[in-house]
């Protein structure tokens, strides 16, 4: 985070939101950047629910019928005890427009998860959310999306260079 803080200094952030989940917020503030991070609950990565914490075997073993959902049509699975992913998709978008709207013509930072990450840009690049899941996101990794008047521009997208990889 703090070589991904290099590049992202250099935005002039007007504002920096997090994900309230730890490694979002821990991340965010690693970046050393003001000004300070403001926490959006809309931002958080999709409650998995009775999954949180399970290897991709457990699922696979405990829950068979939400797994075979989960990874044949993802869009369409519901966690039990936690979030189907048609109101995680309406959290983050109304987050999204949230954030473009009050801060347009601005640059703004936004530290969150990698499904929040590809849900944003799959609406920035016209996907259909089915396909989110083909859009690689590194930890630590940077994308940059430039919003006139109401049409994303994504001009960097989980860029790896100025970030470790290995996470």
């Amino acid at each position: 985070m703090q070589r991904t803080s290099a590049l992202l200094r250099r935005l002039s952030a007007a504002a920096i939101y997090s994900s309230p989940r730890q490694r979002a917020l821990d991340s965010a503030r690693a970046l050393g950047m003001s000004p300070p991070v403001i926490v959006d609950d809309g931002l958080r990565e999709i409650d998995f629910g009775l999954l949180e914490g399970l290897t991709f075997q457990e699922v696979a073993d405990r829950y068979p019928d939400v797994w075979r959902v989960w990874m044949q049509q993802p869009t369409d699975v519901a966690f039990p005890e936690g979030e189907r992913f048609a109101d995680f998709s309406a959290r983050v978008d109304r987050a999204l427009t949230n954030l473009t709207e009050s801060h347009h013509g601005n640059a703004i930072v936004i530290v969150a998860h990698g499904g929040v990450n590809r849900l944003v840009l799959a609406r920035a690049l016209g996907l259909d959310t089915r396909h989110m899941f083909r859009l690689q996101q590194t930890c630590g990794a940077v994308s940059i999306i430039d919003f006139y008047a109401g049409q994303a521009v994504v001009q960097i997208m989980n860029a790896t260079g100025i970030a470790d990889a290995a996470c």
